[in-house]
């Protein structure tokens, strides 16, 4: 226990930036086996601790503890549940935003699970109670509601990994800023593929509208490999939703727990995996990656690299979808499955989005990859590069518009060469009224190619009336600024 304490202080130490002999943390009324440091969350100079085994309202009750002043380390406020009973675990998870706390008790109502929300922290003291507890609308026993909890903003994100033979699921709570009572979710988050065990909900976290909630013992990689869940537009959804995204270790192995933390802030999440190969085998690691890599990066002039991280897309993955210059590179070793009903991935998919490129070292299955527009013509420079390690073996079809490029890392400028690289993916070229398939009898109609050394370029020939509009010059002045913007990227 003096060690989870004393790992605890340091943490929030080393954010505060205040002296070591000033910022170990500890509750004023602490006694043996309070598990103080359970859980703990910081916002700004502020911390939330919880103690989900304090005994204040009968064995393993729970409390929590604010310090509004890490640099000082006082306790100002400690928090119970106002109904707080024996074995509730009020304190197994805390969330602190702004000046407000949320702490989930798992065992409340034979373990169906609850949390509770305080308010006006920033000015609390003493002894205090909840302002609105939390509970599920379908709480059953043994759901554990609240064993994990976040909170940004008016949101709450609660997990319930019990739910449906522990399959798992989490819960939604809006507009806490004015709720008032008990009050249940206005969204329930579900795994599209769950199963019995997933323990799906064991974590969560909860970032402006989108969520992201581990399962630890999810299978993909092997019995309780573990996986990850990205939810976004939270802030509309209704009724049951699943999620946009699933993440997994591109390592990952059996027993290795991915999920069983996670955290999500703006872009970037971090995702442990408590028993994975880190510096000796089962030591543990932590991934972290970009949210706008894995579903739309459309900042402009950006570049994300996905690395150690694998997906399935249930939307479009997209790189550039109105601006220019982005860029993402997914590395050898990782996935992306973009297979969902009516998804495509797109690099440059409006008119408007020019030198888009994504760098293919990994694996990618998809249904249709769009290299510029959906409709063939309008956008420029944007491009598929597929390098020596790139498996495009899932790709149905690739669509090439004018103006855009297919890179390969190989000799393969003869039509033949390219078609046998290409195996059973369908390159469809925009001949001016569709989309047509190429082969070796019409491909002197629809590509041009060349060989660099390194890549051979694969470009759409213009139909005849664009070809005039744009002119000679101007396809050789479009050819320089691409390969000047592709110099910089590779």
């Amino acid at each position: 226990m003096k060690t989870c304490l004393w790992m605890t202080a340091l943490m929030l130490l080393a954010v505060s930036g205040a002296p070591l002999d000033a910022a170990k943390l500890q509750a004023s009324d602490g006694s043996a086996y309070d598990a103080f440091g359970r859980s703990a969350s910081l916002s700004g100079s502020a911390g939330l601790v919880g103690a989900y085994r304090d005994d204040d309202n009968g064995n393993d009750s729970g409390s929590a503890y604010l310090f509004r002043n890490l640099d000082t380390a006082t306790e100002d406020a400690r928090l119970t549940a106002s109904d707080g009973a024996a074995s509730d675990f009020f304190g197994c998870s805390s969330s602190l935003s702004g000046s407000a706390g949320l702490v989930g008790a798992y065992g409340d109502g034979a373990y169906s699970g609850s949390a509770y929300l305080f308010r006006n922290l920033d000015t609390a003291s003493g002894t205090v109670t909840e302002d609105v507890k939390l509970t599920a609308s379908d709480g059953a026993a043994y759901d554990a509601f609240g064993r994990s909890a976040s909170l940004s903003g008016s949101a709450g994100l609660v997990g319930a990994y019990g739910d449906g033979g522990y399959s798992g699921s989490a819960y939604l709570f809006r507009n806490l800023d004015t709720a008032a009572g008990t009050v249940t979710e206005n969204v329930k988050l579900t795994a599209s593929d769950g199963a019995a065990s997933d323990y799906f909900g064991h974590s969560v976290s909860l970032s402006g509208s989108a969520g992201l909630i581990g399962a630890y013992q999810d299978d993909d990689n092997g019995d309780e490999s573990g996986s990850a869940y990205l939810f976004r537009n939270l802030d509309t959804a209704a009724g049951t939703v699943t999620e946009d995204v699933k993440l997994t270790a591109s390592d990952g192995a059996a027993y290795d727990a991915f999920g069983c933390s996670a955290n999500l802030d703006g872009d970037r999440f971090l995702i442990g995996a408590q028993n994975g190969d880190g510096a000796v085998a089962s030591s543990g690691k932590a991934y972290s990656g970009s949210v706008k890599s894995i579903t739309t990066l459309n900042d402009g002039g950006a570049s994300k690299t996905i690395s150690g991280i694998s997906f399935e897309s249930r939307t479009d993955w997209i790189i550039g979808e109105t601006t220019d210059d982005n860029a993402v590179t997914l590395s050898a070793g990782d996935a992306g499955d973009v297979t969902a009903v009516g998804k495509a991935v797109y690099i440059g998919k409006a008119d408007t989005s020019d030198l888009n490129d994504l760098f293919l070292h990994g694996a990618l299955t998809a249904t249709a990859v769009y290299i510029g527009t959906m409709d063939g013509d309008g956008n420029e420079g944007n491009a598929l590069w597929l390098a020596a390690t790139a498996d495009t073996s899932g790709v149905n079809n690739f669509y090439l518009s004018f103006g855009n490029m297919l890179k390969v890392e190989s000799d393969v400028s003869d039509t033949g060469d390219l078609l046998t690289y290409l195996g059973s993916s369908n390159l469809k070229i925009w001949n001016g009224s569709t989309w047509e398939t190429l082969a070796i009898g019409n491909a002197s109609g629809l590509i041009t190619t060349g060989f660099d050394g390194s890549y051979t370029s694969v470009r759409a020939i213009p139909e005849p009336a664009t070809a005039l509009l744009f002119g000679l010059g101007g396809i050789s002045a479009w050819i320089l600024r691409r390969e000047r913007h592709l110099m910089q990227e590779v």
